[in-house]
């Protein structure tokens, strides 16, 4: 029996914090308050009853985001 791979459409990026701020060549603060606004998707992955949250945002998020803020 072949193994089965995973499609490539649901590989799933997920980026920390200071990857997207340095992507958008921006602070850690300024990636938060676009979380804050709404304008970026987050995914927690942090363990269960974790007193700190791991936020990710997954890839597509980020895309999308840019693709909103480029029609402004």
């Amino acid at each position: 029996m072949t193994p089965t791979r995973p499609h490539e459409s649901s590989t799933t990026t997920l980026l920390s914090v200071a990857s997207v701020a340095g992507r958008l060549e921006c602070s850690r603060m300024h990636v938060y308050r676009l979380i804050e606004a709404g304008e970026l998707e987050i995914l927690d992955i942090a363990a269960p009853g974790s007193k700190q949250p791991k936020t990710r945002i997954r890839e597509s998020a980020l895309q999308a985001y840019l693709e909103r803020a480029d029609t402004h």
